[in-house]
């Protein structure tokens, strides 16, 4: 895929395709939404894969479980046959961090572009 420097395809009617380690009808949308608007133009095609394991606890807690789950996650992910023709790999994980005497659920997501490897950790918050 070639792109311009401000992340847009050069050809307009290049199709982005994105595999997700989740099938949640939000995570989907979400992610959908955040590459269309990375990749204006383009069409955009997000496929969840189902079935892959944080290895952290049910509900994480804490920003390191939890960026430990989304980063497993991605491992997961890029173990199946799925992200095969894939342009990134992606992986959401929600916990519970504590900050002072409040709780917070924050998401951090892991995205891989696939064809240089390079990786982005972000927190929804």
């Amino acid at each position: 895929m070639k792109r311009a420097r401000d992340g847009t395809a050069k050809d307009k009617e290049q199709l982005i395709k994105v595999v997700l380690a989740s099938v949640s009808e939000i995570k989907l949308n979400s992610c959908w939404a955040a590459f269309r608007e990375c990749f204006v133009g383009c069409r955009v095609q997000v496929v969840g894969v189902k079935g892959i394991d944080s290895n952290v606890n049910d509900q994480p807690m804490g920003m390191d479980e939890t960026i430990q789950g989304a980063r497993n996650r991605l491992v997961g992910l890029l173990a199946r046959p799925d992200v095969r023709g894939a342009d990134f790999a992606v992986s959401i994980e929600n916990g519970v961090v504590k900050v002072g005497s409040y709780n917070f659920d924050i998401g951090f997501c892991v995205i891989r572009d696939l064809a240089t490897g390079l990786e982005a950790l972000v927190p929804s918050a």
